[in-house]
């Protein structure tokens, strides 16, 4: 067997980086001949620079990153440099051997990844990271309105509403490339393989996919962290955010329940909404995007991490990575994260959107015994059911499946 991921960053920007990196490494831990093929040429991380994976750098950079606005514009709806490139790269693997493994396409890579796959017959199967395999702006979430959007992608309705979080314009850009990307390079199209990463999700896409026959896989994330001391969480006084600090991710509810309840909140990333949250709260730690050495010093003085989205998030590794050290999680019940959290057991849930509510179960964390019942739960939990080995067992058994022909 041999396993191309491909991806549009080597480097980690995302949780969808973050697992075609892990991905890669732990194929190619159990000896299989793997590729990690990415377009922006960047920094390499160190583990895999150590590891046997073999890079292959397609060049070029992404949608934001062209200077030449109406290049990019065509190059983000079909890439014809990814496309040749991958070609020559692809070219040289066997069909009847090679499983290609399809993670973010859409910053740099373009439908160009299917087609060059396809022209040479490979076995393909993506990874459901987002929702832009249903919906323009791959959210399903109105970024004026800051709600989940109830409209049917492509609809009449859809197409004159304003979600993108740029401009109309760019929504008018976004819909040329979705009808582009399903009618002319027809992703998803039948008898695609894909990779659902939570149920939630699942539940939310299939609807949407207007009747296309498609290969279901239930793989999830992995979640790259090593067995360490479990956290004293009781010891600890800060509530701790980590993500984008964006609109849909609502770390600004986090920031009014602080000033609310007068605790000490650590945000951790960066983002449109940073001077906000220093406006709510002007006592707020915005540390900016660390490493992952950084982050792990961070939740060692974390007593709870707080997971606020507001849109369909797809299967966080927030969550997952803080019950791993043994922290407890708040998560909005309005995404997957929900699936990974047991509510009154590992963490507590709140209604989405709901600050008095995120108040309430914040408080309820305020007392020592709660918050160390809770955090030793998710410790033995996460640990009882991640040996190290099941993400990549999960992997093989699907890329399995696919080349024998699902």
């Amino acid at each position: 067997m041999i396993v191309v991921v491909i991806n549009d960053y080597v480097r980690i920007h995302g949780g969808s980086d973050q697992v075609a990196i892990t991905g890669a490494l732990s194929t190619s831990a159990m000896g299989i001949q793997t590729h990690y093929v990415y377009v922006v040429d960047e920094e390499i991380p160190s583990n895999l620079i150590k590891s046997e994976v073999t890079l292959h750098c397609l060049g070029g950079c992404d949608s934001l990153g062209d200077p030449n606005r109406l290049r990019s514009a065509f190059f983000s709806i079909w890439n014809p440099i990814v496309f040749f490139r991958l070609l020559r790269i692809l070219g040289k693997f066997s069909k009847e051997e090679t499983i290609v493994h399809v993670h973010g396409w859409t910053k740099a890579l373009t439908p160009a990844v299917y087609s060059a796959a396809r022209y040479l017959q490979l076995r393909v199967v993506t990874t459901l990271h987002d929702y832009f395999s249903v919906c323009p702006n791959g959210a399903l979430f109105n970024f004026k309105s800051h709600c989940v959007c109830p409209l049917v992608p492509l609809s009449a309705k859809c197409c004159f509403t304003n979600c993108d979080r740029r401009s109309y314009s760019h929504k008018i850009w976004r819909l040329i490339r979705f009808c582009a990307q399903w009618s002319i390079f027809r992703f998803p199209r039948n008898g695609e393989n894909l990779i659902f990463i939570s149920q939630y999700s699942k539940k939310i896409i299939t609807p949407l996919l207007k009747g296309r026959r498609i290969h279901e896989f239930d793989v999830g994330n992995s979640v790259d962290v090593r067995r360490q001391l479990r956290v004293d969480v009781s010891a600890n006084e800060n509530f701790v955010y980590i993500g984008r600090l964006t609109i849909e991710k609502a770390p600004h509810h986090l920031a009014q329940a602080a000033v609310r309840l007068g605790i000490k909140v650590v945000f951790i990333g960066s983002g449109e909404l940073s001077e906000l949250i220093k406006k709510i709260y002007p006592s707020a730690e915005v540390t900016g995007w660390i490493d992952r050495e950084g982050i792990l010093k961070c939740l060692q003085k974390a007593r709870v991490v707080v997971f606020t989205s507001i849109w369909h998030e797809n299967q966080p590794l927030v969550p997952m990575e803080a019950q791993a050290l043994g922290i407890p999680v708040i998560v909005a019940d309005r995404c997957a994260a929900t699936e990974s959290v047991v509510d009154g057991a590992t963490g507590l849930y709140y209604k989405s959107g709901d600050i008095e509510d995120l108040c309430v179960k914040i408080r309820l964390l305020f007392e020592d015994g709660a918050v160390e019942s809770m955090g030793a739960t998710s410790y033995d939990k996460f640990w009882a059911s991640h040996n190290g080995g099941e993400y990549a067992a999960r992997l093989l058994r699907t890329y399995s499946t696919i080349l024998l022909g699902n």
